[in-house]
This record gives structure tokens, sequence and C-alpha cells, in this order.
């Protein structure tokens, strides 16, 4: 009998005490952590109206689900001291495990994981991005030049 007390206690306390913790998708979204990593995005360079890649291919070749592709030429202009420039750029986000490696292993940062997530859709073809829609999605992001280093670490209990 007192267990069963008890359990209309709480019943009732979390019923009408407890704030409520339901959000109305899409009307409301939950905001995003620090570190959340959604879709990849490429960084233009508005010093030089260009974008930041040279085409090196690295992302590329690093990308475990074979879900970047591009297509370079000779740079022409006289903005930068580039000698190649992207001319395509397309990730397939359907295939994107958003797993970061190929932006860190981009020399140039020219790409970066965007909080881009929302990537419902009724066609898969609607989720391979071509350069113009990476940029897009990256636009606000920051260059992160001089990639920090992380703190040194010691053992518990060690003298340095």
């Amino acid at each position: 009998m007192l267990g069963a007390l008890k359990g209309m206690v709480q019943t009732v306390r979390t019923a009408f005490f407890r704030k409520n913790v339901t959000w109305h998708y899409p009307k409301e979204q939950r905001p995003l952590q620090e570190r959340f990593m959604g879709a990849p995005g490429l960084i233009w360079d508005k010093e030089i109206d260009e974008i930041v890649c040279v085409a090196c291919r690295i992302c590329e070749r690093a990308c475990p689900d074979d879900c970047i592709s591009m297509t370079a030429a000779k740079y022409e202009g006289d903005k930068s001291n580039k000698k190649n420039i992207v001319t395509q750029y397309w990730i397939d986000l359907g295939r994107c495990s958003y797993c970061g490696i190929c932006v860190e292993v981009c020399p140039f940062d020219a790409n970066e994981m965007t909080p881009h997530w929302q990537l419902t859709t009724y066609d898969r073809q609607e989720l391979v991005y071509d350069m113009d829609k990476l940029v897009e999605i990256a636009e606000g992001m920051q260059r992160r030049l001089g990639k920090e280093t992380p703190p040194e670490r010691t053992r518990p209990g060690a003298t340095a």
C-alpha cells in the first residue's frame, strides 16, 4: 500500500510540477552544442573574393566514405599565388559519415564542419551538394589558421 502511494505521489509531482521538456519542432529548435559537427562546407576568402581551396585533393583521398569529388584547373588569376583552383566540388552528404577527416587533413583550412544538419529530402540527388551550396552553408565560418595544439598531458602525481 505504501509503495502504491509513493508511486502516485511521484506521478503527480512529475506531471504537474516538473518543467516541460518537449520541443515543438520545427517551430522551436533545440540549441546546438558548441562542438556540434554538421555537414562539411567550403570556406570563401573575402579578401581575394574566391574559394580558399587550392585543389590539392587531400580531402578527396582521405575521405573514408569516398563521398568527395572535385575537378581542378590551372589558376590564371592574379589575386593570389595559387597554382590550381577548384572548378567543381561535390560532397554526397547521403554517404558522408560526418567524421571530420576532410577538415583535419586540409593543410589550407579550406573546409570546416558547419552547423548545417537539416537534410530531409525526398530525392537522394538533393543530398549531393555542389561548390556553391557548400560555400553557402559555410557562410560566416572562420578559417582555423594555425590549428590549436592540445595542452601537454602529464600523468597524475607526476612532477614537471
